[in-house]
């Protein structure tokens, strides 16, 4: 919980977006859980956007030095793709 609070507010200081699905409500991985989670597969990256897509997952796209990665997260089971 800690860790999402401290992620939510440094993803809103940071000027990344997050956007929001109407459906997104009913799943269980939300927003800023995605952006850790895919945070946690690329270590040392920054969170930059989440976006949902239809079908129950998330894009986050995240910066690793000089890379931009785009990581899919499933958002029902937190599953990175």
């Amino acid at each position: 919980m800690l860790k999402s609070t401290i992620l939510a507010l440094f993803l809103l200081v940071s000027g990344a977006t997050i956007a929001v699905a109407d459906d997104q409500s009913r799943w269980p991985i939300k927003p800023t859980q995605a952006a850790l989670i895919a945070q946690r597969s690329v270590p040392g990256a920054v969170v930059l956007n989440v976006r949902p897509l239809p079908g129950g997952q998330y894009v986050v796209t995240l910066r690793a030095g000089n890379n931009v990665l785009r990581v899919t997260v499933n958002a029902m089971s937190g599953a990175v793709n």
